[in-house]
């Protein structure tokens, strides 16, 4: 088990993730304030349909951070 002091957790439906959700993950970051970051694409979305697959929306959201210290999650896929 890894013990971390802070986590933010950020989700969306990320369909498509863009820059918008880029800028907030890059001020998190740079806040220094959280040991560990986490991108979670929304499952079933509960307030609009997805036009992409979960596993797609999984999949552009990994590419889009690229290689910026985040953990995107696949726990609602």
């Amino acid at each position: 088990m890894i013990k971390i002091k802070s986590c933010a957790i950020f989700g969306g439906t990320f369909d498509p993730i863009h820059l918008g959700h880029l800028r907030v993950i890059d001020k998190l970051l740079d806040s220094k304030e959280f040991e560990l970051i986490i991108i979670v694409p929304t499952g079933i979305p509960a307030l609009r349909k997805a036009e992409a697959t979960p596993e797609d929306r999984f999949a552009m959201a990994k590419l889009a951070v690229g290689n910026r210290k985040v953990l995107v999650s696949e726990i609602e896929v």
